[in-house]
């Protein structure tokens, strides 16, 4: 799998606050909304012109294919899902906006119950 020895070595230097939740945001607007945005967005694939290919909806942790840790995160971000649609994106996004990403993703996640402490 591409990155994977690499990404088990990255660690996350940053912080998981509403900073770095903010920017994740703003790169995932510009990077991945228009493939991982609900059918309702308007930048959301239509899935008429394209049936076979429907990205992941990133709310759903429960039905990620390669995980759900951090660095699971991180290497789809970065180096995408082989033999997928998801290609590389090394070029587009800094491995800080993927950790940025990382946490905005997990933002979205239901709550666990008993996590509203």
């Amino acid at each position: 799998m591409p990155g994977y020895q690499v990404s088990l070595s990255k660690v996350d230097n940053g912080r998981d606050d509403s900073e770095s939740r903010a920017r994740g945001f703003l790169t995932f607007r510009q990077n991945c909304a228009m493939c991982h945005s609900s059918v309702e967005h308007p930048m959301a694939p239509d899935p008429r012109k394209n049936p076979f290919v429907r990205a992941r909806d990133l709310s759903l942790p429960e039905r990620y294919k390669f995980g759900t840790y951090d660095q699971a995160l991180y290497r789809t971000i970065l180096y995408g899902i082989p033999r997928g649609p998801m290609g590389n994106n090394q070029q587009f996004i800094s491995e800080n906006q993927a950790w940025d990403l990382v946490h905005f993703i997990k933002s979205t996640w239901p709550k666990k119950r008993g996590s509203e402490i």
